[in-house]
């Protein structure tokens, strides 16, 4: 039987069920938006306030959830007569603002933290824009072409080519900015990893070889990166994880993790000495060491849901946290996921809200 959730009601779900060693219990919070249908795909975590800013992929809302009140609280913003009802695919946000990024219509919104019920268009005319990410008090955005620079004040653009369609976007918060591209028209395993000079306003091609790289993080020291590779035919389906060094910027450089089958990569994060990559092809989390990029835990499926098929692990995309927990959006009933004691401790599977077998 589908399970149906009363509006404006956050359902959330606490799952500690302890289970033996190696497995380890983690606790879920699951808030549910009820405005919301497709997936959180992209949403920013606003650590000083506890709260997500999640746009809906395809209903045109914006819901902040504070995670800072038990329940989480809920707040729901209809914003579909300027952003429309399709592909708001991600958020980014600054001290005053929450930036979203709308994949169909190419443009590029600003919603006031203070008054989120009102969106302007910062910029127009962006072939299919992704992912986005703050430095310097800029919003950079990853596109197809290259990678936007906008003044979040005065919407001012500067188009930073590459040629190529990039979808992840990450900064270290001080330095520069990375970005992937992971199909280029080219044959399979040609996957690239820019460097983007924000000084400059240029794009460096630095890594080549890679298999549809989607997310990016780094430090700096290194990039990481977590291919996004569901075509069974190049290297049996895996999506590889890589650490890179900026040093030498080489694949052949760098440790290397990989995912198999039925897991495809999405989005990486490093908290602390743990590397998590979440998957939307089993709805599992993957985690490693930092240092060796060694498999240390599997979260299983931490995200199950009726919708209508019995339960289901569900897919898992952006990954945000405060530090010590993880955020997660996922595709279902459609929401955000908060998971607390989630990293290893030793080597061992990590257990959501099913047995660990």
């Amino acid at each position: 039987m589908t399970r149906r959730v009363p509006r404006w009601i956050a359902a959330v779900i606490l799952g500690s069920i302890l289970l033996s060693q190696p497995a380890f219990a983690v606790s879920v919070t699951e808030v549910l938006l009820p405005n919301c249908t497709g997936a959180v795909t992209g949403f920013f975590y606003d650590a000083p306030s506890l709260t997500a800013w999640a746009p809906c992929y395809d209903t045109g809302f914006l819901d902040s959830v504070n995670f800072g009140t038990v329940p989480p609280t809920i707040n729901s913003y209809d914003l579909s007569a300027i952003v429309g009802k399709f592909n708001i695919i991600s958020a980014s946000g600054d001290a005053n603002n929450i930036y979203l990024s709308g994949r169909s219509s190419g443009q590029i919104f600003s919603v006031s933290k203070s008054l989120p019920t009102i969106a302007t268009v910062l910029t127009s005319g962006l072939s299919v824009p992704w992912f986005t990410a703050m430095l310097g008090g800029f919003l950079y955005v990853a596109y197809n072409g290259g990678v936007a620079k906008i003044d979040p004040v005065t919407g001012l653009t500067t188009l930073i080519n590459t040629g190529h369609e990039m979808v992840g976007i990450a900064t270290d918060g001080v330095g520069d900015l990375v970005a992937t591209a992971p199909e280029t028209n080219t044959p399979n395993g040609s996957g690239l990893l820019y460097e983007i000079d924000p000084t400059a306003n240029t794009a460096t091609m630095r890594v080549s070889g890679m298999t549809s790289p989607v997310g990016v993080f780094e430090d700096s020291a290194f990039v990481y990166v977590a291919e996004n590779n569901n075509n069974p035919g190049v290297n049996s389906g895996k999506s590889n994880v890589y650490k890179i060094p900026r040093s030498t910027w080489t694949i052949t450089g760098s440790t290397t993790g990989s995912l198999t089958p039925p897991a495809v990569g999405y989005s990486i994060i490093v908290v602390g000495t743990t590397v998590a990559v979440s998957s939307i092809g089993d709805g599992n989390i993957y985690t490693f060491d930092q240092l060796t990029m060694n498999p240390t835990a599997t979260i299983l499926c931490p995200i199950v849901e009726d919708v209508g098929l019995g339960p289901q692990c569900r897919p898992l995309y952006t990954l945000g946290t405060d530090g010590v927990n993880l955020f997660v959006g996922f595709q279902g009933s459609n929401g955000i996921g908060k998971l607390a004691n989630w990293q290893p401790t030793n080597n061992g599977r990590h257990c959501g809200k099913i047995p660990c077998s």
